[in-house]
């Protein structure tokens, strides 16, 4: 790689094709969610009258159980959902380690209140940190979804 010009110290880090390849399925399965989300902007440009278009649902964590992680220890999560467009709601949850392994996922219709169990399984102390993505998604013609990021940290002895 050509860094001319470059200061400081750099390292080469070639990762495995298995890894390259988990990395770009990740982030492209991001994509029609975008796509999904620059045409409803598209359809919003086009349309005089507000309730024509689909709009983004709202989330909010309103409590959760703890910030530290304890294995074999359900995680409890409430949260508020709502849509304006009164769509109804599918709460879709992943919990990856900080190096991006997927530990336990999960889906659940959402009301406007909605509470969520994630079992923590027993390898839970192998990372520094956990990152529990929540997605909040639409049933409008073209879905919609809103996302939460929570860092939670394994309880240490």
């Amino acid at each position: 790689r050509d860094v001319s010009g470059a200061t400081g110290t750099t390292s080469e880090v070639t990762p495995s094709s298995n890894d390259l390849f988990k990395q770009l399925n990740q982030e492209l399965s991001y994509f029609p969610i975008l796509q999904q989300d620059f045409a409803n902007r598209i359809h919003w440009s086009v349309s005089p009258v507000y309730e024509d278009a689909n709009h983004n649902p709202e989330l909010v964590v309103t409590d959760i159980s703890a910030t530290f992680l304890v294995p074999d220890t359900p995680l409890k999560i409430s949260v508020m959902a709502s849509d304006p467009d009164l769509d109804e709601l599918e709460l879709v949850y992943h919990l990856y380690t900080n190096h991006g392994q997927l530990v336990t996922s999960g889906r659940q219709v959402a009301r406007a209140a909605t509470e969520i169990a994630i079992k923590i399984p027993d390898s839970i102390a192998q990372a520094t940190s956990y990152h529990l993505i929540l997605e909040l998604k639409d049933s409008g013609k073209i879905p919609l979804s809103k996302y939460g990021h929570l860092v939670l940290l394994p309880e240490h002895d």
